[in-house]
């Protein structure tokens, strides 16, 4: 029955803004090939329409990895695989494909020859309007307030595959914004500012963290529709909180109509259920780690010293670590030190207390197309040693040949475990926890309009987490702990295993009596057991 969930094309272009007039000021639309635009200008070719060297300023940005070129003064956009009328012939760069001259042309002028849709055209119907406002968008980018000095990025991304980011750099052929975490963040967040877990920015500028916010579609009450709003929190209605909209968005925006201007001036309105995009932009991990040690007055040097006064975390609605003074040390090619990082594994004791208390909820998930590696995950570079750019990856792609690429793992039985904050859990509380690690107290505090909660830990006595020989610590460190665990077997050592030892009978194809098992400990944990008890039995050989 997917079918009856499939949307029409007539629905999908439902209330969707249309074409802007070419006689609007627009301006000109880059695409986001910087390199054929810097080959035009050394060429002084002036054939495509609206276009100027003297724009783009052309520089090789030094700070990335590697250097790239780039645009810093205007934006350039990308489109997805999605958005093309014939999405495998685009990825497998097909004589078929639009070529850069087409693409430029087709969205700064205005010949109706251009204009068809698919799939007889170029790109879906969606696609122009969403590449014009965005445009409009980004001129405001460049006015904002200097204390987003520090962003990397800005970028807004749209449902039918638009991407567009300042300062103007090239992404990879693939690169679909409606598949990125921050693009689902930002949509499971309606109406709050998403705010990511540390990662390593794939345009090459090191370890970023991304704050992202969806937007939706505003719709208008007209006069002879008032009567509707007598049902609170409908689409056009008028609003005094997020929390009174069924969108979970209330927008203040004076330029709407609210009852054709009988409601008063300072309520919002309600919007609609249709997401329009997905704006947001990446800071540098560092910067947005001094910024929140500056606001907070929580110690900076708690990695390096354990009797620090005050140890801060931020963490998100799933238990997800967003910062911590562990993450500044590490190195960010290592990413599996610090993403997606979950706060059992660095207070284990409290987020068992977290979950006696109901703050979180556990949930499981049984899935039985898991993927299982049979070797230990590597750093995000390539065999070189040299981190991936846009090219390597489109050059790899489009040689490939048709054999699939080698994959050292195994289809596995696996049990997901996700963490999710309750609806009624208090904004801000304190508590003392005191396990293996060590005692101390915690104040967890909402941080309002945001999905992330600050946790400040004072400790009673000295943390004894970072022994190596503090088994208790390290195991309950392991206890609460989202993740993926192999269930029937040993997997990988470094895919966690599930901590119940208890039996019971899977449910599923062909497998309704199949009894399930967890093992224990990782391979790994049993190996380094086993040497520090041969280590600990020698030392005492030799001096006793």
């Amino acid at each position: 029955l997917s079918f009856a969930f499939n949307l029409a094309d007539e629905d999908v272009a439902y209330s969707h803004p249309t074409e802007l007039s070419q006689t609007a000021a627009l301006p000109t639309d880059f695409y986001h090939l910087l390199s054929a635009y810097q080959a035009l200008s050394q060429a002084s070719d002036s054939s495509l329409a609206g276009h100027d060297s003297k724009f783009l300023q052309l520089t090789t940005l030094s700070s990335l990895l590697p250097p790239a070129l780039a645009s810093l003064q205007r934006s350039v956009f990308k489109l997805a695989p999605k958005a093309f009328c014939s999405p495998n012939a685009y990825l497998l760069n097909d004589k078929s494909t639009p070529t850069f001259q087409e693409i430029h042309e087709y969205f700064n002028t205005n010949d109706p020859s251009r204009a068809t849709a698919c799939p007889t055209g170029l790109f879906s119907s969606l696609v122009k309007p969403d590449v014009q406002l965005t445009g409009v968008a980004a001129g405001q980018w460049l006015n904002r307030s200097a204390s987003l000095d520090d962003v990397v990025w800005t970028f807004i991304g749209t449902p039918s595959g638009v991407w567009r980011v300042l300062p103007g750099v090239r992404a990879p052929r693939d690169y679909d914004p409606t598949s990125q975490a921050w693009y689902h963040r930002a949509v499971a967040h309606s109406g709050l500012t998403a705010i990511s877990y540390p990662y390593l920015d794939e345009n090459g500028a090191g370890r970023v963290v991304t704050v992202s916010r969806s937007l939706f579609m505003s719709q208008s009450v007209s006069a002879s529709m008032t009567s509707l709003c007598s049902l609170p929190g409908l689409a056009g209605c008028p609003c005094m909180t997020s929390s009174e909209c069924r969108s979970s968005v209330c927008y203040n925006s004076s330029y709407h109509g609210y009852y054709d201007g009988v409601s008063p001036a300072d309520t919002g309105q309600c919007s609609g259920d249709g997401l329009s995009a997905v704006a947001g932009f990446h800071i540098s991990y560092n910067d947005f780690y001094k910024q929140v040690m500056s606001l907070t007055g929580c110690s900076s040097d708690c990695n390096t010293n354990p009797s620090c006064l005050r140890r801060c975390y931020l963490f998100d609605s799933y238990g997800t670590v967003v910062l911590s003074p562990a993450f500044s040390d590490v190195s960010v090619a290592d990413t599996l030190s610090y993403q997606r990082i979950p706060l059992g594994q660095m207070e284990g004791g409290l987020m068992q207390r977290l979950v006696d208390l109901g703050f979180f909820t556990k949930k499981h998930h049984l899935t039985y197309l898991g993927k299982c590696l049979l070797s230990s995950r590597r750093s995000a570079v390539n065999l070189t040693g040299i981190l991936e750019t846009p090219y390597a990856q489109d050059s790899s792609r489009q040689h490939q040949g048709p054999f699939p690429a080698f994959v050292n793992g195994e289809t596995c039985v696996q049990d997901q475990v996700t963490y999710h904050v309750t609806p009624s859990a208090l904004d801000s509380f304190s508590l003392d926890v005191q396990d293996a690690c060590g005692a101390a107290t915690h104040h967890i505090s909402k941080i309002a309009g945001t999905n992330l909660y600050l946790l400040a830990v004072s400790p009673i006595s000295q943390s004894l987490a970072s022994n190596f020989f503090n088994f208790n610590c390290h195991i309950i460190n392991r206890l609460f702990r989202s993740g993926v665990f192999k269930v029937e077997g040993d997997c990988n050592f470094q895919v966690e295993k599930s901590s119940s030892s208890s039996s019971q009978l899977c449910t599923g194809p062909g497998a309704s009596d199949t009894p399930c098992t967890y093992s224990l400990a990782p391979q790994m944990i049993l190996s380094q057991l086993l040497f520090t008890a041969l280590l600990t039995l020698s030392y005492f050989i030799v001096n006793f």
